[in-house]
């Protein structure tokens, strides 16, 4: 347990240029083919949400929180466009993507938005 404080500690020290680095490299660990429905899968279990809620009109936080990370892991581990993505989202266009993706950068800023970020990118490289 002491190894994961250091490293937490570590990780607190960096400025924000090292952590996207440190993000990155964490990600090309594993080079896998991933997929969306992969990416949906892990996320849908992680916030306990159903994939038809996922694919709904709600606004509820913690599902557009879900629908952020599903956006900006796909852009980040798939080659699908930014559209394709969107309408795997429940229909969503390419600036709502981007907008996504852009939250969760923001949410990436902060150390506990950071780890929980790097802790769902490793479930999703793992479960393949």
């Amino acid at each position: 347990m002491k190894n994961i404080k250091e490293i937490l500690n570590a990780i607190k020290n960096l400025d924000d240029d090292e952590r996207q680095i440190l993000f990155e490299e964490i990600l090309d660990l594993h080079k896998v083919e991933i997929s969306i429905t992969s990416i949906k899968s892990v996320i849908c279990k992680h916030y306990d949400i159903s994939p038809e809620l996922l694919l709904s009109k709600s606004r509820r936080a913690d599902i557009v929180l879900a629908r952020q990370l599903i956006m900006y892991f796909s852009r980040e581990m798939t080659t699908l466009p930014l559209n394709a993505i969107g309408s795997n989202v429940g229909g969503k266009g390419h600036a709502t993507v981007m907008h996504g993706c852009k939250k969760i950068k923001k949410i990436m800023e902060e150390e506990q938005g950071y780890l929980l970020v790097s802790k769902l990118a490793m479930k999703v490289r793992l479960l393949k």
